[in-house]
């Protein structure tokens, strides 16, 4: 478990937990609510996740615990309240640094905070949920032409432009000194053709 949910602190804090509302009229918005929070949670996050309820007003014939979305979802059937069974989740946690407890509840938080877990409010959870769903995909960036020439190399076209362009500067005396200076280096023709491609765009020389 990596994110702990007040369940019906987080409904209420986004206007989706309605008043008075029937045990099964609330099923349903509450089913609503997890579909909605499982679509904002990323898959492998949303099963590290636990979401806890009041179990007072759950139908009897619903099991305690559930599984919606990958997420887990508990009611706190043998508590006095969803607070007491989430102050007893943080308590038994294993990593409780690593936990993040969703709630505007302070006695939620200051239960959070006691075990130096990071106590998220409800609204702001749920909005940062709703901006990283809306944060565009990464997508990477198009190599420009100089860099697609530089990993592909020129092509046989490419390379037979250059080469007519500035083939003459194989015999030019500057070339010939260089080679001099650096015996070792025997360019290829393509890499002739690009040495002068880059002579060719220096701004002076246009």
């Amino acid at each position: 478990m990596r994110i702990l949910i007040d369940g019906y602190n987080l409904m209420h804090a986004i206007g989706a937990m309605p008043r008075n509302a029937a045990p099964d009229a609330l099923r349903k918005v509450r089913h609503r609510f997890l579909n909605e929070l499982g679509a904002l949670i990323p898959p492998i996050e949303a099963h590290q996740t636990t979401v806890v309820f009041d179990a007072s007003i759950v139908l009897d014939h619903l099991p305690k615990t559930q599984s919606q979305k990958g997420m887990t979802i508990l009611f706190a059937a043998d508590d006095d309240d969803a607070d007491t069974r989430i102050e007893e989740l943080i308590r038994k946690h294993s990593s409780p640094k690593n936990l993040i407890v969703v709630s505007t509840d302070l006695r939620v938080r200051q239960a959070a905070v006691r075990r130096k877990a990071k106590a998220v409010k409800s609204e702001d959870f749920w909005a940062e949920m709703k901006a990283r769903k809306l944060k565009p995909a990464h997508r990477p960036a198009v190599p420009s032409r100089e860099e697609k020439a530089r990993s592909e190399g020129l092509s046989e076209s490419e390379s037979a432009f250059w080469l007519a362009e500035f083939g003459h500067l194989e015999s030019a005396p500057e070339t010939k000194q260089a080679l001099r200076q650096h015996s070792d280096f025997v360019p290829t023709d393509e890499e002739i053709a690009r040495i002068a491609r880059e002579v060719a765009d220096e701004p002076d020389l246009k």
